[in-house]
């Protein structure tokens, strides 16, 4: 019965006032602002990212292979006031009677961290602690709404843009330069993957929650009319 009240709501004002791009912009503000928090706020504070293994080889007789085990891996900075803000302005496409509503969005507070050990930094073999943390650089995505003239919109699509990441250790791997980064790359790409999972996942689901709610809440809002 909800839904129907609201497609009507949209019926009634189909047109210049709710597909101008003023409706639309204010649309978006309180998707981010306002409702998407609210689906956010039923998950937990940090969401589990998936464990990996790593191994570097050695560079010379005076070293060994590395292998290295991360392990209850998190990513934060989702469950916060804002966890998306708008970059810039954004898109509009006609097509017929509907419009794509194109946003880009940025993290500003996402960060990943794992627990982690590694052995054969040198001879000696021993195990020891390497956790590491990694603050992502701009971290961005891409969010197609489309809005019908009668219905419900829908989130048409998601797009994760490539992730850039700084690593930050427990402690400094002894490593020389050339495994140094062959570790930092391993790790870049195991961390990307297990938090892409996360954000084509669960985020993904909230977003698509949060377009039909949002509608919802700017019609029923009144402020629109």
């Amino acid at each position: 019965m909800f839904a129907v009240v609201v497609a009507l709501l949209i019926g009634s004002v189909a047109g210049t006032e709710l597909y101008s791009n003023q409706f639309l912009n204010d649309f978006t503000d309180a998707f981010l602002d306002v409702v998407l928090p609210i689906q956010l706020g039923k998950r937990p504070a940090a969401f589990p990212l998936g464990g990996f293994n790593v191994k570097v080889l050695k560079t010379w007789y005076t070293n060994r292979d590395l292998k290295a085990e991360f392990r209850n891996g998190r990513l934060t900075g989702l469950k916060q006031t804002r966890a998306l803000r708008k970059v810039g302005d954004c898109n509009r496409l006609q097509e017929g009677t509907n419009i794509t509503w194109s946003c880009t969005v940025e993290f500003p507070a996402l960060k990943a961290a794992y627990e982690g050990s590694a052995r054969g930094e040198d001879l000696a073999g021993i195990n020891r602690t390497l956790d590491v943390e990694a603050t992502f650089v701009h971290p961005r995505g891409v969010i197609d709404i489309l809005f019908f003239r009668s219905t419900l919109p829908v989130l048409k699509s998601w797009r994760v843009l490539p992730l850039d990441m700084r690593l930050i250790f427990s402690r400094e791997p002894d490593l020389n330069a050339q495994r140094r980064k062959n570790l930092e790359d391993e790790l870049k790409t195991n961390i990307g993957v297990a938090v892409t999972q996360v954000l084509y996942g669960p985020l993904q689901q909230d977003l698509n929650n949060t377009v039909s709610d949002t509608m919802s809440y700017v019609l029923l809002s009144g402020d629109n009319f």
